[in-house]
């Protein structure tokens, strides 16, 4: 492990669990700070230090399942629903955790990992994608990889051969959101949006990796490489190339970062590129920012612009969407600042009744869920490394 990868996971990891430790509660009410956490926590070089602390998070989810169907909710500032994507990143969480609780709990454990396995297969909509969550009838790639790698580990657990069906049937839906040149599209609310996002390409490719290390499968193979060969073209000594992103509301969101260096990692690809240091330059106090540090005004515009333009052309072409589109980009880069600040809906958004998503990049603040996020997915890395690259 690299110094600048390694300071960076113990930042994280100290600061996650003194996020546990100060505000316990968010840790009863909310699967998905709980379940990343967790996943942390049991793949952390650090591990058999956190032994209560895993134990204790593996009752708050066991606690947060619905009894009767199975889900968990995820909750956003703007809603509150059974989540495919909550549910199976808890269902990874507890995979992960088994080995750390007694036979008692990890009765409870496999229990409530069928009921989440029969709940994301009700979420089905075609072979291999599944709706996102019960408020978003939608499917997104990087959802069906989440659901996707809980059914390979849930597999592995049970032996029943009718799961691989499922996981088989997610690769072959690659193609529909796989580009020319590489890069993962970003489908929302229903429509094909062939839109590259380097944050969801990352994030994306985490969970593949995974999968790939499980499951023997030529054609996921190609495309990790094919995906990875895309992101490596995504960063250079300055930091992320945001502009090769066009879905608006997942740019300049920090955890990118993290994904990337895990996926660095995870390769043992050069730091020549210093990436390590960039990221590091947004944590305060142990705790990340929710936006990249935003460059220079020339580069703002840029940005800006060649953001809104691809997201634009994403849906059919209208020349109101062409301007609404370049203007909420414009907004949203010259938003972001490096102070805590209040989201307000955006006038031009409001003014045409355009829903801005559920979380807008434009409050930049020392986050939790980034912080928490972004711990998890380089401890994850850590542990795949250690000898599991080698067969990729």
């Amino acid at each position: 492990m690299n110094n600048g990868y390694r300071k960076i996971l113990e930042i994280l990891e100290k600061s996650s669990v003194t996020i546990f430790k100060e505000d316990n509660q968010l840790f009863k009410e909310k699967a998905a700070f709980t379940a990343l956490l967790l996943q942390g926590l049991v793949h952390s070089p650090n591990k058999q230090n956190f032994i209560k602390i895993i134990k204790n998070l593996v009752s708050n989810l066991l606690n947060l399942q619905d009894p009767i169907y199975g889900f968990f909710i995820e909750k956003h500032s703007n809603y509150s629903e059974p989540s495919a994507l909550v549910s199976a990143l808890t269902g990874i969480a507890l995979i992960d955790s088994m080995n750390f609780v007694d036979e008692s709990t990890k009765k409870k454990v496999l229990s409530s990992l069928n009921r989440i396995k029969k709940f994301l297969i009700k979420q089905e909509i075609n072979k291999g994608s599944y709706r996102k969550s019960l408020g978003f009838n939608y499917s997104i790639v990087n959802s069906n990889a989440s659901i996707t790698l809980f059914m390979i580990l849930y597999y592995k657990i049970t032996k029943k051969e009718a799961i691989l069906t499922k996981v088989n049937d997610f690769i072959n839906t690659l193609r529909n959101f796989t580009l020319n040149d590489g890069a993962i599209t970003y489908g929302i609310y229903g429509q094909k949006y062939f839109i590259p996002s380097i944050y969801y390409h990352a994030l994306t490719l985490n969970h593949l990796i995974r999968i790939n290390l499980l499951i023997d499968s030529k054609k996921l193979n190609t495309y990790v490489h094919i995906y990875l060969k895309w992101i490596k073209l995504g960063y250079n000594s300055k930091g992320i190339k945001w502009e090769k992103s066009g879905f608006l509301f997942s740019t300049y969101l920090n955890q990118a970062y993290a994904f990337i260096l895990a996926i660095k990692h995870i390769f043992r690809l050069d730091e020549k590129d210093n990436l390590s240091k960039i990221f590091r330059k947004n944590i305060f106090n142990g705790c990340l920012f929710r936006c990249d540090t935003v460059p220079g005004i020339i580069k703002r515009i840029k940005i800006g612009i060649h953001v809104g333009i691809k997201s634009s052309l994403s849906i059919k072409f209208k020349f109101i969407n062409l301007l609404l589109f370049i203007s909420y980009s414009l907004s949203l880069r010259f938003n972001i600042r490096t102070k805590p600040r209040v989201y307000k809906k955006n006038p031009i958004f409001k003014y045409f009744g355009i829903h801005s998503g559920v979380s807008p990049p434009i409050n930049n603040r020392l986050d939790y869920m980034t912080t928490i996020e972004s711990f998890c997915y380089l401890a994850i890395a850590f542990d795949l490394s250690t000898e599991n690259a080698l067969k990729l």
